[in-house]
């Protein structure tokens, strides 16, 4: 491998694009982030996909050297649907994951993530849904933008059932041209055409490769690819996921197979972490400032400051639904800090759960790798690390899609035989954050207290 190479390595989140040229190395040789907020077409309830045509023109003009990139890699949210016209226009609005929208009856067995999407699409958007040639996912949009050809990556075979196979799309009464063939990670799709070269500034002709679901792009990059192994991806939603050569049966737990052959992740979803620290930034009119400053002060109140409590909304199964909630315990001396210190306290809680329901399940999280832009911020890292009371790992490259994605373009290329192999070889450890354990023994007479106050309160118990 010739050192000089660049890879383009995309990841689409909910509320960002980050993009960056990696080496050969997985070494960053441009990094950069730009946000969806203030776009034109940004609204979560009737999302415009052009959005993402924007921010990655952005990205592209800030990291100045696209054109040189050997190839392109993209992951992205979801399960997020595009509806596409015969032509490439969009036949409507994207069908957010976040949106969780179904239809009024969905077939029974289906296992599919995608289709209750396309259904609800079908069943209260006829008219749109009549101009739908075909649909693509979040990061096959951005592909079919660079290709001209429909795709949708997959993690694995395994995980097919997930997406879609020709038994759901009969149960469901999709036509299969509606859905494009599933390629999988590391799958080449095609080359960057002459009008996307000419639009977004990339080399004709650059090889396009599948990359996958953020999430399951972020497991890879995280080095989560071996039994034991865990991780948490920390963004806009939150999963700790467990890398098992079993699948685990469990109504608190989530199981799917791994990118990497013959492996599952188990996993426990915090759904709307990210956004709820936001909504607290807002209300508390501190969108302006500093993350790490906001962090510092809520890490120097004493463990016992008599914080209100958060409360989130806790759904069935295996998440902790962080889209609603409520304070408990305010008082009129209570500032910005404490109500602060008690969201955080609420995530990193509900990310103690779920470690215990893993470690119960037989399923023992020794440590954390955290991936994900909460990850950049040490004070978090220390409440984290002190209330779960395990070292947290931190990567040299905490966005860990964009080493999830050299890895599925690397293995595209036939430089590494398999995902496992390239993620063991590019992921760097560049620091561990060790718990202070006196601190973490107070909180967890904390945590039980939360919990026995979480199973009083209607609507936040298990």
């Amino acid at each position: 491998m010739s050192p000089s190479r660049s890879h383009l390595a995309v990841d689409i989140g909910t509320s960002s694009l980050k993009a960056a040229l990696l080496d050969d190395h997985g070494s960053p040789l441009g990094s950069t982030k730009v946000s969806f907020a203030g776009m034109p077409g940004a609204d979560l309830g009737a999302w415009d996909p052009s959005v993402w045509d924007s921010a990655f023109r952005q990205a592209l003009g800030t990291l100045k050297d696209g054109k040189k990139a050997s190839s392109v890699t993209i992951s992205g949210n979801g399960p997020t649907l595009v509806p596409l016209q015969k032509d490439g226009s969009l036949a409507g609005p994207a069908l957010l994951w976040l949106q969780r929208r179904s239809p009024a009856a969905i077939p029974p067995d289906s296992s599919s993530y995608f289709l209750p999407a396309a259904g609800w699409f079908r069943e209260t958007q006829p008219d749109l849904f009549e101009k739908t040639a075909v649909f693509v996912t979040c990061p096959g949009y951005l592909s079919y933008r660079l290709t001209g050809l429909a795709s949708a990556a997959c993690p694995g075979r395994d995980f097919s059932p997930f997406m879609w196979d020709s038994p759901q799309l009969s149960a469901w009464g999709f036509e299969a041209s509606l859905f494009p063939d599933l390629l999988f990670t590391g799958d080449r799709i095609g080359g960057v055409s002459a009008r996307a070269a000419e639009e977004f500034g990339l080399g004709r002709g650059v090889p396009v490769y599948a990359g996958g679901p953020d999430y399951m792009m972020a497991i890879i990059g995280s080095g989560a690819v071996r039994p034991g192994i865990s991780c948490d991806r920390a963004g806009t939603s939150e999963g700790i996921n467990y890398c098992s050569l079993r699948p685990v049966d469990s109504a608190f737990l989530r199981t799917l197979p791994h990118a990497v052959s013959g492996m599952y992740t188990v996993a426990g979803i915090l759904s709307s972490t990210g956004r709820v620290f936001e909504w607290f930034r807002r209300i508390t009119n501190q969108t302006s400032r500093n993350y790490e400053d906001i962090l510092r002060e809520i890490y120097a109140l004493p463990l016992d400051a008599g914080s209100p409590r958060f409360f989130p909304s806790r759904h069935r199964g295996p998440i902790w639904d962080f889209d609603q909630g409520i304070f408990a315990g305010l008082q009129p001396d209570h500032t910005h800090v404490e109500l602060g210190k008690g969201v955080v306290e609420a995530i990193a809680f509900g990310i103690l759960d779920v470690v215990e329901t893993l470690n119960k399940e037989g399923c023992t999280v020794a440590s954390l790798r955290g991936t994900g832009g909460q990850y950049r911020n040490l004070h978090w890292n220390r409440m984290k690390a002190d209330i779960l009371g395990i070292p947290l790992e931190i990567p040299r490259v905490i966005d860990a899609e964009l080493i999830g994605n050299l890895s599925a373009a690397l293995v595209g290329e036939g430089v590494y035989a398999d995902l496992a192999q390239a993620a063991e070889d590019l992921v760097q450890i560049d620091a561990v954050i060790e718990p202070e354990m006196d601190r973490h023994g107070r909180y967890r007479e904390l945590y039980r207290e939360y919990r026995a106050a979480c199973d009083l309160i209607p609507g936040t118990g298990p």
